[in-house]
């Protein structure tokens, strides 16, 4: 069987209007993410809950769908307009995000272990 050079294996860009998009499968699938998870925030601020696993895990949420949305469209599709240091930004926003799930995930777990452990 013949090996595949799979640095030859690029997704070709767009050209949207006269205006090229890079990557146009993983900014759609960006895109997808990005409404999802702007959605999930949605609904949970329409609830209305006040606990913290609650808020924190509805602000992940809306930092997850910001992260996504800036990745899709900076860090793939214009990223030959603006550089590779302005990944940073959407790689940043996401930390802050799995932080967010990380605080939510430990206030709903204080109820299940034991205050010595």
């Amino acid at each position: 069987m013949e090996k595949v050079d799979v640095t030859k294996i690029i997704q070709p860009g767009i050209d949207v209007f006269g205006i090229t998009l890079m990557e146009p499968v993983t900014v759609i699938t960006n895109l997808f993410i990005s409404v999802m998870c702007f959605y999930a925030y949605y609904r949970m601020s329409k609830d209305g809950e006040k606990g913290k696993t609650y808020v924190f895990l509805k602000y992940y949420f809306l930092l997850m769908g910001l992260a996504t949305t800036w990745g899709g469209f900076i860090g793939h599709g214009f990223l030959y307009a603006v550089g590779e240091e302005w990944k940073l930004v959407g790689w940043i926003i996401s930390m802050l995000a799995v932080c967010l799930i990380e605080r939510s995930s430990i206030n709903y777990a204080n109820r299940l272990v034991s205050k010595k452990l």
